[in-house]
């Protein structure tokens, strides 16, 4: 005697209807009905009054396949039992019941049941298998509702609204669905997996099974469910292929759902609840989430052919794989999107809107779109990189109508490197910071702009043809290279690391600051303006066609060296008025190296009312050398260079009218041309030599040292 020991489902069921029916009293049981199987040895249908139908089955083939054919299919609470046992046994709908002797020759593994009518099939109740477990089919192409619906002790439950295709041998290869829909009210329960086909499926209650996988669409569907093949359908199309509403739900170990028609998608207004076996979603339309949630404790992989909308959650323990092709989109806006325990990649030909959203992943984020809308939202990784690429433009906002404690915890933020590749980057009151290393490849534009943050706690490289930073802060842990044609630090903007930085720029202005207080600052750019800005570094190399420092401060604490065709360097003390907004205290600016020499070599350089100091401590006391070599005119009026050990100046031509050069050691002066020290000084504490063919310096001029050396052909 078979015995199945599974599960009761306590939820009501409705009778079979066979075409026709004859009452008799058999072995106990109410009535016998025998009726619409188109075998000679039909199908016997016994009805109970109290009980649950019992329908002998068919005899199986050599295959194992139990062909049962029905004008009318319906279950009524009390439940259907297909008796696949030649013996008694005993069932949970039932209880014991005597053997099919249709089944002298075994048992089956596959129960067709196909209906043939104009009408739906209504399922009000279970469905039991007695005897061995098989696969139950319900067939039915003008459609089927399942009310409280389920099955019991089956291998595998499959409701279709397509016509069984079988082999020669009498297997079931697929069916071919061209019409028909399945509705699911109330509940469907299922302890193995289960198959909804149909042209479209409307879920309006609780689909509860080992697995489920629903395809809709006009399809030849292989019996397995894992292929199909587009067919001609009958009647028009649906918009929605698989509707879940407000209080529907699926909740199994797997869960696959596939829409084949062209526009046709997937609705969700309920719930999506898959276990370690994953969810899949491939949608020939839309894919449109606004209910309770989706989530899954395996894998979540969403296709579809036109736009993903997720207005609620999108949630997983594992890697979750969202896709559109052709004019979809991707839109999380208010969405959430996160996966706890792996990755998320995000890929569409056109925009991905995270506006007010939030994408998160354990692991790593990856993206792929035409265009990245994060305001207000946030794109997160706990361990893992973020990698951002688009063909377009990188919106990151925050929107200060908000609480601004929600600044740094929204945006772009990766628990490891972020790398982003973009045609551009806006970062407007925005937060992009990475854990570890920040890599930004850019063809257009970054705007850092508006009390904006690019931050990284590792090394940081930027490379953009435009680079505007503005009242905002670039900021690395290690070094950072910067390549742009044109890069803007404007005057509330910082740039500042605690390694070393590298730039390389058609043209930069600075008048923020860029602080590298520890590491060693390599700028090159063919324009170079610091006016009103401030430039301090470890160790400073600059290269340049023209740097212009009026009125600006750059500042090596060890070595300063600068290479330009044009140096403008003047009045100095001015930075004074700006120097509050850098922390420092009325403040003078120039060229200055605290505890190093400073290199310069320029075509001509101006000082006029500039300063230029190497190593002048709070005592005064020089300790650095000045080497200034200028191909043509250096312009020194008013001016001071003063170095704390030597003094070597090669110049074509040197003005120092009311100017200042002093060397704590010696100094030496050479010019190809002639020295002008009119109302000037030239000083040092040892030697001071000036090689040159004409030295103006009698008027109220002063040459000092311990020796004075002049080699001239005329003193005036």
């Amino acid at each position: 005697m078979k015995k199945n020991t599974n599960k009761v489902f306590s939820t009501p069921m409705l009778k079979i209807k066979p075409i026709y029916l004859c009452v008799s009293v058999i072995l106990g049981f109410a009535s016998v009905a025998h009726g619409a199987i188109i075998n000679t040895n039909g199908a016997g249908v016994q009805v109970q009054p109290n009980g649950p139908t019992i329908v002998n089955i068919n005899k199986a083939s050599d295959k194992g396949v139990s062909h049962n054919i029905y004008h009318s299919f319906d279950v009524d609470p009390t439940g259907v039992i297909l008796n696949n046992s030649k013996d008694s046994s005993t069932t949970q709908l039932g209880g014991t019941i005597n053997g099919n002797t249709n089944l002298a020759g075994g048992s089956a593994k596959v129960i067709l049941n196909e209906v043939n009518s104009n009408r739906a099939s209504t399922l009000n109740g279970l469905i039991e298998v007695a005897g061995d477990k098989a696969q139950v089919i319900v067939a039915n192409p003008s459609g089927i509702t399942c009310n409280s619906c389920g099955f019991i002790n089956t291998s595998r439950a499959t409701l279709t609204t397509g016509n069984a295709v079988k082999a020669t041998d009498g297997t079931i290869v697929g069916y071919n669905v061209e019409k028909g829909q399945i509705i699911v009210n109330g509940a469907l329960r299922s302890d193995s997996p289960t198959d909804l086909l149909a042209r479209s499926v409307a879920i309006r209650g609780d689909i509860r099974a080992k697995e489920i996988n629903i395809t809709t669409g006009s399809n030849f569907v292989d019996a397995d469910n894992r292929f199909t093949t587009a067919i001609r359908g009958i009647g028009s199309t649906s918009r929605v292929g698989i509707d879940t509403s407000s209080i529907g739900g699926m909740y199994a170990d797997k869960i696959t759902l596939v829409t084949t028609e062209n526009g046709v998608g997937v609705t969700n207004n309920g719930v999506i609840s898959a276990g370690t076996g994953g969810l899949v979603i491939n949608s020939a339309g839309q894919v449109t989430n606004t209910g309770l949630k989706i989530e899954s404790q395996g894998k979540i992989n969403i296709k579809a052919a036109s736009t993903i909308t997720n207005r609620s959650s999108i949630a997983g323990n594992s890697d979750i794989d969202i896709t559109t092709s052709g004019y979809g989109y991707i839109d999380n806006q208010k969405g959430q999107i996160v996966s706890n325990g792996g990755n998320v990649k995000l890929a569409t030909l056109n925009s991905i809107n995270n506006n007010n959203g939030i994408v998160s992943a354990f692991n790593t984020i990856d993206t792929q779109s035409g265009s990245v809308a994060n305001t207000n939202g946030t794109i997160q990784t706990r361990t893992g990189d973020i990698n951002i690429n688009t063909t377009g433009a990188i919106v990151n906002s925050f929107d200060l109508r908000n609480n601004l404690h929600e600044q740094n915890r929204r945006g772009i933020i990766s628990g490891r490197d972020i790398n982003i590749s973009s045609n551009q980057l806006t970062n407007n009151y925005g937060n992009i910071s990475a854990e570890r290393n920040m890599d930004i490849r850019n063809r257009l534009e970054v705007r850092n702009n508006g009390k904006a943050t690019l931050q990284s706690k590792g090394s940081m490289n930027i490379d953009s043809s435009t680079i505007n930073n503005l009242s905002s802060t670039i900021k690395a842990g290690g070094d950072m290279n910067i390549t742009a044609t044109t890069l803007n630090n404007d005057n509330v903007a910082t740039i500042n690391g605690e390694k070393n930085l590298n730039v390389k720029s058609s043209r930069l202005t600075n008048t923020g600051s860029i602080v590298f207080e520890n590491g060693k600052a390599n700028i090159s750019a063919t324009a170079l303006s610091n006016q009103y800005g401030y430039i301090k570094a470890n160790e400073i190399e600059m290269t340049s066609d023209s740097l212009n420092n009026q009125s600006g401060y750059i500042h090596a604490n060890k070595s300063l060296t600068v290479d330009s065709g044009t140096i403008y360097n003047r009045y100095s003390d001015n930075f004074k008025q700006v120097s509050s907004r850098f922390g420092l205290i009325n403040q003078s600016g120039g060229l200055e190296s605290s505890d190093g020499g400073i290199s310069i070599k320029a075509n001509s350089f101006d000082n006029q009312y500039g300063l230029v100091f190497a190593n002048i401590t709070q005592k005064a006391k020089v300790t650095g050398d000045i080497n200034v070599t200028v191909r043509n005119d250096f312009q020194n009026n008013r001016g001071t260079v003063r170095a704390s050990n030597n003094m070597n100046i090669t110049v074509g031509n040197m003005t120092n009218t009311y100017g200042l050069i002093d060397a704590g050691n010696s100094a030496m002066i050479k010019s190809f041309k002639s020295v002008n020290n009119q109302y000037g000084t030239i000083r040092s504490v040892n030697t001071t030599q000036i090689d040159s063919p004409t030295i103006y310096s009698q008027r109220n001029g002063q040459i000092l040292g311990g020796t004075v050396v002049l080699n001239t052909l005329g003193y005036y």
